[in-house]
């Protein structure tokens, strides 16, 4: 190492070997290797031994230079990543790891004894890293490598130390830090499946794990004697790399066999019913219906004049919602289909999105889809908001074709779907009693972060039962009918029971890679992001199977509470009664016939008072 002073700061670095032959080691066989880059120490000897030397590296070349422009380049390139991950650190701010005591004998040369030590007490602090990376490898159809390597790790930790060497014994109280840059851990977790490109992740494992801790410094207080002091500080050194690297796997171990299956095991149970289902009949609404003493339209038989009148209207409606009609200033220019114009101002909210209820989506706990507790970390993700995007992305429409005497069937195809949803995680040191962190104020680090998704090119075919109330019918004035506005309305008011959809069958062709936004560390934000990518390519198949499930299940339940809410106001469903100045004397038949604009050119009052559907018909 070489330690660079200049001004008020002081930094470390390594050098290339090909350096090292430019030095030599000035080096005593009793000295205790010590290096302190901030400040140089002048220590006291410990009791019972000489006074304790110190080796030092000398450069015997001029290669000041060289070492100033490499110093320089490695400071750029790390300057890149600084940061990244001070979020991720503030979790570890103030917090102690505790580590298990340790108890080993350590053999001298012939003709000393061995001398058994004791390291207690055992504490990090400052725990802190510089990167982390995640890639992952397809083995096969069953398993898929997900590689962790853990970078730039510094810690430094307090223990209490005692030993005993024949009849000689002593203790004290020591420091060891890792604060080069050099310490690392890498884990490699294996996912499976019985069949990846059917099937979700069902578990996983630890394959292997590597850690590597560097100690560089080591402070000791308290007496030891010369004869074995070599030998104590390489074992206690040793057996703190060990104890920490040991702390280190078995943590990721658990993240593999802990938090990774709680989340798998959620996901799993999530999807696989929705992969496993089957469609109902469509007509099941239609044969429970109950409809004794009361007459409803059959919309099969409907050779009446009510039922003639009825089917005319249905076309009316098919036509104005799935024909082009104006929206002026529109997202798509100023025409579009009047499904998607109708959905905007009535459905969705001012960013075109569609909030879901969470307690359609059959989430216990308040919206809580993890929650764990480990010997480092105590988690809860909760999900707090589901969006649908693109519900007014029709590309085709074809509603109300009939398939049973109360039933209807709606056939659309959308551009694309998006479903965002909002995730709170709320991370803190753990509470277990084998909590290897240890934090007196335990704070909470939150992040709020949304996840997005879009399908294309879905196609649907959506049926629903719709039972007109014909007594209700037969009671509706026809002027009321004649104004295409209150079509709808005055449909949703002859119901004999509210519209329930009884089957929404879906297919899509592609779904696209999930984006993640609201991360305030770029370094958790590039690990996120890599989860995501990872999970997306295990979980697309499963998600592309399990589609049309979740259409036919959690969104078909969100539909029928829509309309069920729609339909409980009154005013959605009122039918209004014509206007008083179109009952007043004779009904003037250029204002009945022709739209506003002709009958005013041939003296009509061109108001409309009598409707627009005439006029439509009529052309």
């Amino acid at each position: 190492k070489i330690y660079v002073s200049s001004g008020w700061e002081t930094r470390i670095m390594k050098i290339p070997h090909t350096l090292l032959i430019a030095a030599s080691l000035v080096n005593d066989s009793s000295s205790v290797h010590h290096h302190d880059p901030i400040q140089a120490k002048v220590e006291k000897p410990w009791s019972g031994g000489g006074a304790v030397s110190y080796s030092h590296a000398k450069l015997k070349s001029n290669v000041g230079e060289w070492i100033g422009e490499f110093f320089s380049q490695v400071v750029t390139m790390r300057g890149l990543a600084a940061g990244d991950f001070d979020e991720l650190n503030a979790l570890f701010e103030g917090t102690m790891i505790k580590l298990p005591d340790a108890q080993f004998r350590v053999d001298l040369p012939w003709p000393l004894s061995g001398v058994d030590i004791t390291i207690r007490d055992l504490v990090c602090t400052g725990l802190s890293i510089d990167d982390m990376t995640l890639s992952h490898q397809i083995i096969s159809k069953q398993e898929v490598d997900v590689n962790i390597v853990v970078s730039g790790i510094t810690l430094e930790c307090d223990f209490g130390w005692k030993y005993k060497y024949g009849i000689v014994n002593g203790s004290g109280d020591g420091q060891v830090y890792a604060r080069d840059g050099q310490s690392f851990v890498e884990s490699t977790i294996t996912f499976t499946s019985t069949d990846f490109n059917q099937h979700p992740p069902n578990g996983s494992f630890v394959k292997s794990c590597e850690a590597n801790i560097e100690i560089t410094d080591m402070d000791f207080q308290g007496g030891i004697v010369a004869a074995i002091a070599d030998a104590f500080e390489k074992s206690v050194r040793n057996t703190i790399e060990d104890e920490v690297e040991d702390v280190a796997c078995e943590e990721l171990d658990g993240l593999g066999t802990g938090f990774v299956e709680g989340l798998l095991g959620y996901l799993t149970d999530v999807l696989e019913p929705y992969i496993a289902h089957t469609p109902e009949n469509p007509l099941y609404a239609e044969i429970e219906l109950n409809s004794k003493g009361v007459r409803l339209l059959d919309l099969i038989n409907s050779e009446d004049n009510i039922g003639s009148l009825v089917n005319d209207m249905f076309g009316l409606i098919s036509d104005n919602l799935g024909g082009v009609v104006d929206d002026i200033g529109g997202p798509n220019g100023n025409e579009d289909l009047g499904i998607n114009v109708i959905l905007r101002d009535v459905l969705l909210d001012e960013d075109r999105s569609y909030e879901l209820d969470i307690d359609d989506l059959d989430l216990s706990n308040g919206g809580v889809i993890y929650e764990g507790n480990d010997m480092l970390t105590e988690t809860i993700i909760s999900m707090t908001a589901v969006r649908l995007n693109g519900l007014d992305t029709f590309t085709s429409f074809e509603p109300l074709n009939t398939i049973g005497s109360y039933t209807m069937q709606n056939s659309f195809a959308i551009k694309e779907l998006g479903l965002s949803m909002d995730l709170t995680i709320e991370m803190k040191a753990s509470s277990n009693d084998d909590a290897v962190i240890i934090d007196p104020s335990n704070p909470t680090i939150t992040e709020y972060i949304t996840i997005e998704t879009f399908v294309k090119d879905i196609e649907l075919d959506a049926s629903f039962l719709f039972a007109l109330n014909l007594e209700k019918l037969e009671d509706v004035q026809l002027g009321s009918l004649l104004f295409s506005d209150q079509v709808l309305p005055c449909m949703l008011n002859l119901l004999h029971t509210p519209i329930v959809f009884t089957q929404l069958l879906a297919s899509v062709s592609e779904v696209m890679p999930p984006t993640l936004d609201g991360f305030i560390s770029e370094g958790l934000d590039k690990i996120i992001l890599s989860v995501s990518t990872i999970s997306f390519e295990m979980y697309e198949p499963s998600i592309l199977s399990a589609l049309p499930g979740i259409f036919d299940t959690t969104l078909r339940a969100s539909m029928n509470s829509f309309m069920e809410t729609y339909l409980s106001n009154p005013t959605n469903a009122a039918c209004s009664q014509p206007s008083e100045s179109a009952k007043e004397g004779f009904v003037d038949l250029r204002d009945l016939l022709l739209t506003p604009s002709e009958a005013v050119l041939v003296g009509g009052e061109g108001t409309s008072k009598y409707g627009d559907i005439i006029p439509m018909f009529k052309q």
